[in-house]
């Protein structure tokens, strides 16, 4: 069994919106992220923050995705991590909501891997998203609240596994972002 971790609980300051609930190919920039994952998983934990309500709202349809509210999403992204290994006990892939075109293959790939950390890597570049192994979660909920994913990560020797996927490092962060993407 694998599950996944979205992470949605950001402030989205850089556009004054929601950005996971912007439509891109005529879908919410969250539920792209939900359908590529999907086939892979057996759940999806959403974990949201400031806007929790419309972000859920997008997600609603989903039979295999809940949605958690972090109540220190203020405290930036590695606490919506920390937050959201609450709900999970198995393997799990993690990715920010707002990198929404991951290829299937690039899942595919990561599941048929080896190591207790996985992370796609396109011409050198790292990118989203990580499969963590579950032997890694009570060291990841007990991380220090200071830390971040990245340091957390590279402490436990992670497999760089090459993919043709470039979808791995495309997020969005602005409106500009936003139609650079509605263009791909």
């Amino acid at each position: 069994m694998v599950q996944g971790l979205i992470l949605a609980g950001g402030l989205s300051s850089r556009t004054d919106t929601n950005k996971m609930t912007m439509r891109i190919k005529g879908m919410e920039l969250i539920c792209h992220t939900v359908e590529a994952m999907q086939d892979f998983v057996d759940d999806i934990f959403v974990v949201t923050g400031f806007y929790h309500e419309s972000t859920g709202d997008a997600v609603i349809d989903y039979s295999k995705v809940m949605v958690v509210r972090n109540p220190f999403y203020e405290r930036g992204m590695f606490s919506s991590v920390q937050y959201g290994c609450r709900f999970i006990d198995n393997d799990f892939f993690i990715i920010p909501g707002d990198i929404p075109f991951v290829a299937k293959s690039t899942y595919k790939k990561l599941l048929s891997a080896t190591g207790v950390v996985r992370i796609p890597v396109y011409h050198g570049h790292a990118g989203h998203p990580v499969f963590i192994a579950k032997e890694l979660l009570s060291e990841l909920r007990k991380e220090e609240r200071d830390s971040n994913l990245k340091r957390f990560l590279d402490n436990h020797h992670p497999n760089y596994v090459e993919v043709d996927d470039d979808g791995i490092l495309f997020d969005v962060d602005t409106l500009d972002d936003l139609e650079k993407m509605k263009k791909r």
